[in-house]
């Protein structure tokens, strides 16, 4: 079984920067760091945070077509993720990262007869 894996970033950013990094983000970074050979596809997600007065944070989902591809070849688009990043909000931001592997996953389009 050749599983797809999620790499996650959670993404605090600074109050002033959101906005337009949300903007960088879908209009030019993800779209650089997508190529869909390494790196399948891309979303940003806002975590819901019960508290008003905690800093809002981003999940961006990576995901990679198996473990071998992630571990052999992440640097060379995650390496254009940081780049971009950091051009444009360096100090702006602080991230860390999780590898999750998918089990299952249902699109909900499955055919009935």
């Amino acid at each position: 079984m050749n599983n797809r894996y999620v790499f996650n970033l959670t993404l605090q950013l600074d109050a002033e920067v959101i906005e337009p990094c949300l903007t960088e983000l879908t209009t030019h970074i993800l779209p650089a760091v997508i190529d869909g050979e390494v790196v399948l596809s891309a979303d940003i997600r806002r975590i819901v945070n019960p508290n008003a007065d905690e800093v809002t944070s981003y999940a961006i989902q990576f995901l990679f077509p198996s473990l071998d591809i992630y571990t052999n070849r992440k640097l060379e688009r995650l390496s254009i993720f940081v780049e971009m990043m950091d051009k444009s909000f360096a100090n702006k931001y602080v991230y860390f990262a999780t590898l999750m592997e998918v089990i299952h996953y249902n699109n909900g389009s499955s055919v009935r007869t």
